[in-house]
């Protein structure tokens, strides 16, 4: 837990048993491996902390101020207000690459097996090599999205306040379709998706504002259009494959 410029944790998680001045406030919430903590902080510091004592691990300086983090097992994905997309070592917080982008990186990326996915203030969305830092893709956006990137299924899904919630393909960034919003509406928070056992494609939840109708919740098992999921395999006793298609949308508005 950050506040202000404190940190307090519960290496036990039975209570708050540590606190430590940060000196430079945090930017965002902390992240916790392990045995480690790491925090964002508005000197342009990443400061990694054991939660067992509380004393610096290490701390690594950025370009500029760092944005949210994402830790994936020794790795530490980070953007900074710099142009540049870190991947920092969690062990000691050594630079192992960093990407150059066309502006800041605040958005909290996402990761697959080998690609990480994130979107920089150019209105660009990135798809890099996680072991190297090496682009993959590069796809520009004819919309500013409001929040940072949603994966699910075989897609990357984008929104702005304005909608649609639009799809890309992992392997490639090309459009893979757009989930749209009710006419006048506009999108209230960043979109949810998940899967369940018994249906198609991904369930998409999306909460829209509209002077006519209020807030709206739109839960959808469909796959945008064109497909979620490009093809499904042939099951036995199917001729033919099964592509994606419009299950049910329910939708419910708060009183």
């Amino acid at each position: 837990m950050v506040g202000g410029s404190d940190l307090g944790y519960a290496p036990d998680d039975a209570g708050v048993r540590r606190r430590r001045d940060l000196a430079a406030g945090a930017t965002l919430t902390c992240q916790r491996r392990a045995d480690h903590v790491y925090v964002p902080l508005q000197d342009g510091h990443v400061a990694a902390f054991n939660l067992t004592d509380g004393h610096d691990a290490w701390r690594r300086r950025l370009g500029s101020t760092p944005n949210q983090i994402y830790v994936l097992g020794n790795r530490l994905f980070v953007g900074s207000r710099d142009n540049y997309l870190y991947c920092l070592n969690a062990r000691d917080g050594q630079v192992e690459w960093r990407s150059r982008t066309g502006a800041d990186v605040v958005s909290t990326p996402v990761l697959d097996q080998h690609r990480i996915y994130f979107i920089s203030l150019d209105n660009v969305l990135r798809a890099l090599n996680q072991r190297n830092g090496v682009q993959q893709w590069r796809r520009a956006l004819t919309f500013r999205p409001a929040w940072g990137p949603i994966k699910t299924a075989e897609t990357i899904l984008l929104s702005g306040f304005g909608g649609p919630v639009r799809a890309f393909y992992l392997d490639d960034g090309t459009p893979a379709g757009e989930l749209a919003v009710e006419g006048g509406a506009e999108v209230a928070a960043q979109p949810y998706a998940f899967d369940l056992p018994r249906t198609l494609g991904p369930i998409v939840v999306t909460v829209t504002r509209s002077p006519a109708s209020g807030a709206t919740i739109t839960a959808s098992n469909r796959a945008v259009d064109p497909p979620l999921v490009k093809t499904v395999p042939t099951m036995p006793g199917i001729a033919r494959p099964l592509t994606s298609s419009t299950s049910s949308v329910v939708s419910a508005r708060p009183d």
